[in-house]
């Protein structure tokens, strides 16, 4: 049973890959219709970056280890501009849905995310 998992992990790691980036995508196009899903909470504080470095840093980092897992080149780099672009096309597909907006300034904290998780998770894997 051991064996088996750690010959199909990056089988495993795959399917996690797309249900993250699954459920990015339906959060990110959800219509904003409650105070409950207002990116501002009491204080005035905007919890949206919050919300993007949390998704594209764990996407970024699921990634690179994929890569890694495949024998890839330049995983980490690999990692960073495939969930940067994914963020991208996410924005880009906000501008289709009511309540939500394309924001440029969005697409650049996906990528500073992503290379965030990515980053992270080199110095995870090297120690």
């Amino acid at each position: 049973m051991h064996r088996a998992f750690l010959k199909n992990k990056h089988k495993l790691l795959m399917r996690a890959i797309l249900g993250w980036t699954a459920l990015i995508m339906v959060l990110s196009l959800m219509p904003r219709m409650s105070s409950l899903m207002n990116p501002q909470d009491e204080n005035g504080l905007n919890q949206g970056p919050l919300a993007h470095l949390s998704a594209y840093s764990v996407l970024a980092a699921m990634l690179t280890a994929y890569m890694i897992i495949k024998g890839k080149r330049h995983p980490a780099i690999r990692a960073c501009l495939l969930a940067g672009s994914y963020g991208a096309l996410v924005e880009f597909a906000q501008y289709f849905t009511p309540t939500r907006s394309c924001d440029p300034y969005d697409i650049l904290i996906n990528l500073a995310a992503a290379a965030l998780g990515v980053t992270f998770f080199k110095l995870a894997i090297s120690r």
